[in-house]
């Protein structure tokens, strides 16, 4: 380890660790603080530090789709606002499909970290919100457009005294345009705790360690992980692997839907491209290009990552695999697409890299499993009021070379958990569950 900073290994180790640890601490405050179910109990949010030039120093272990492309929304920011630099008490709020955000219902907050004048970090969260607007509550199944999908908000830079308190521009836009309010501030402020707890806790590093040990740490900790990921990708035999996936027809397209890509390795480097891929589709079956970058960065970590030596989930990680994906397609659709339903041109990505990655390196990939998004939307307007309740409902993985699959857990690009049924209930008591259980078999007969 000692070849790749310039630091004694054992504060290197002792670093990068924090810097992870850091992450999954700023998630167990977002979670434990947010308002709706989808957060508080399914765990459909992330969260990241990112060093002040927008690269992921470290993901939390949440879910892997949100932030394998964290980079490009907060980089989009820094370019947008580089003409006024950020100040203390202002953060980053953007959903911004079309400017390396996913669909509009992920709310992405960037929140400075300053060591004295100078900024150091970025304290990253992503959150999914149960309504942001739109032509109806919570799913907008038929929209053609986005415009139809929500309110967009583009690359803002917010001060929270001035725009996040009542009157305020964020607050009141919020207040008269989302169906539900009073559950989007409160999961947006579990988010700014978040934030909070990312820079208590790097500022307490940099107490004991100095600013210029842990810059450097953060530095070397990507080129650390780009070295393992390299390695990996060396691994594989030179060549172009193909693959091919479909959505089956669409809302209002009533054909399959073609995903192809070609993976070709050449010595350390992947190439991932998409031509061949169908256009985009005037419905909400689009992937915007960050959906399509997530997707592909955590496909090839989780089938060529090493089992031996873990490698740290960083923007590392992602330098020596390179993307091309057509503009216009399915893949990276141009405003306005709809893209609500990104996930399932996502996992039709990943499933057509793992029929890639299977002739590169057979035996070494699992099986497809339940790769899409099963979806429940009830929303009920009574007494002046909305409430919405949504649920992704997952089906488990596909079996490995050496044994099953996991059954009835979330796909591997989403890891969310199931909301139990009492703070349903709870929450929306206009629901009431009856019957929810695993049926013995279902997954069918196979060799594991």
């Amino acid at each position: 380890m000692a070849s790749y900073t310039s630091l004694d290994p054992a504060t290197f180790a002792v670093l990068t660790s924090s810097f992870f640890r850091i992450a999954d601490e700023m998630g167990i405050n977002l979670l434990q603080s947010a308002r709706s179910t989808i957060i508080r109990e399914a765990r459909d949010a992330s969260c990241a530090l990112l060093d002040a030039s927008g690269q992921i120093i470290a993901e939390a272990e949440h879910i892997p789709v949100q932030l394998s492309s964290l980079s490009l929304p907060l980089k989009a920011c820094l370019r947008k606002h580089a003409d006024r630099p950020i100040r203390p008490g202002e953060v980053f709020v953007t959903n911004d499909p079309f400017d390396g955000g996913q669909h509009m219902q992920d709310i992405t907050i960037f929140s400075p970290i300053f060591w004295g004048d100078e900024l150091v970090a970025f304290a990253g969260s992503i959150a999914h919100h149960v309504d942001i607007g739109g032509s109806s509550a919570g799913l907008t199944y038929d929209a053609k457009e986005s415009y139809q999908e929500g309110v967009l908000l583009p690359s803002l830079k917010v001060d929270l005294e001035r725009d996040f308190q009542p009157k305020g521009m964020l607050h009141d836009l919020i207040r008269v345009n989302f169906r539900a309010p009073d559950v989007t501030i409160g999961d947006l402020r579990a988010q700014l705790a978040a934030s909070h707890t990312g820079e208590v806790r790097l500022k307490k590093l940099i107490e004991r360690y100095g600013l210029d040990v842990v810059r450097t740490a953060m530095r070397d900790s990507l080129d650390y992980s780009e070295r393992l990921m390299r390695q990996a990708i060396e691994a594989v035999p030179d060549g172009t692997y193909e693959g091919v996936d479909q959505i089956d027809d669409g809302v209002f397209t009533p054909r399959p839907i073609k995903v192809a890509v070609a993976v070709t390795v050449k010595g350390s480097d992947a190439y991932v491209d998409f031509t061949g891929t169908d256009p985009q589709v005037p419905e909400f079956l689009n992937a915007p290009y960050g959906s399509t970058l997530s997707t592909t960065f955590s496909c090839i970590k989780m089938a060529l990552g090493g089992e031996q030596t873990p490698i740290p989930a960083n923007e590392g990680c992602n330098r020596p695999i390179h993307v091309f994906a057509p503009y216009g397609s399915l893949v990276n659709p141009a405003f306005p697409a709809a893209v609500r339903a990104r996930m399932c041109p996502a996992y039709r990505i990943f499933d057509a890299l793992l029929s890639a990655l299977q002739k590169a390196v057979p035996g070494r990939i699992v099986a497809q499993g339940f790769h899409v998004n099963t979806t429940s939307g009830f929303s009920r307007f009574a007494d002046g009021r909305y409430s919405i309740f949504i649920e992704d409902i997952g089906g488990g993985w596909g079996a490995g070379p050496r044994g099953d699959g996991a059954d009835m857990i979330d796909e591997p690009l989403s890891n969310c958990k199931i909301t139990p049924i009492e703070a349903i209930e709870f929450d929306h008591p206009f629901l009431m569950m009856e019957r929810y259980e695993l049926i013995p078999g279902s997954g069918g007969p196979g060799r594991h």
